[in-house]
């Protein structure tokens, strides 16, 4: 734990965490750690032990969105909502 709370001293002339981000995903780990088993504990309820699907969907999205960059903010949020709910109907 002490290589986490290692410090340098700057140019100029602040102390900051000499490993930052490993500091940070460490943190992390320990503050969502309750949640990266919940697929195991709730077996019955089919939760997936990846996120495969999940980036399946918003990879396709971000494709469509793409097609049509000149879209404005707020035809750009129909689209999504349309694209949601035909994807909620197919089931």
């Amino acid at each position: 734990m002490a290589f986490l709370k290692e410090r340098t001293l700057h140019a100029d002339g602040k102390m900051r965490y000499t490993h930052k981000n490993l500091r940070s995903a460490y943190h992390s780990i320990k503050r969502n750690m309750r949640f990266l088993w919940t697929f195991e504990e709730m077996y019955g309820l089919g939760i997936p032990n990846t996120n495969n699907g999940i980036e399946s969907v918003f990879t396709d999205l971000k494709s469509i969105l793409r097609l049509h960059k000149g879209m404005s903010m707020n035809t750009r949020k129909a689209m999504i909502l349309e694209y949601f709910s035909r994807l909620n109907a197919d089931g």
